[in-house]
């Protein structure tokens, strides 16, 4: 595995998973992701997903990852997440802010960097999701 790859699974737990008083959600089915690095896809969101703190916390973990949430904030539709995770390669770091613009689309942006372990390069990632409609027969159906 690329030193890089630990870091780049970080953001992509929250680009997949798609996200005031009431917590940011969006609706069940499937959804497309886009990151700036041309990566696409497409996973199933078999119910509708609220992005509060502990679905959040959920999304981070798994892949290689074992992440706290140091901070979560909510407000209105975007949502602020600092965590510290521990991969193989030691201990990274990283913001990721969230903005739903619907129940059907939202953005990602993760920055991080490691704070222990192998001297890997920062990453800058931002990702694009959309629902493109109902789930299909062999979709990916996502954990969350």
């Amino acid at each position: 595995m690329r030193p890089i790859i630990p870091l780049m699974m970080l953001a992509a737990a929250l680009a997949a998973a798609a996200p005031s008083a009431r917590a940011a959600s969006v609706h069940a089915g499937e959804w497309e992701t886009l990151t700036n690095g041309g990566h696409r896809k497409l996973i199933c969101q078999l119910h509708d997903l609220t992005f509060d703190r502990p679905t959040v916390t959920k999304m981070f973990q798994g892949r290689g990852l074992k992440c706290e949430i140091d901070s979560f904030n909510a407000s209105g539709a975007q949502i602020s997440v600092h965590e510290i995770c521990t991969t193989a390669a030691g201990t990274a770091a990283g913001d990721t802010v969230m903005t739903i613009s619907s129940e059907e689309a939202y953005t990602s942006h993760t920055k991080g960097h490691m704070i222990s372990g192998l001297p890997l390069p920062n990453i800058d990632i931002s990702s694009t999701a959309h629902r493109i409609g109902d789930c299909k027969p062999g979709d990916t159906a996502s954990p969350y």
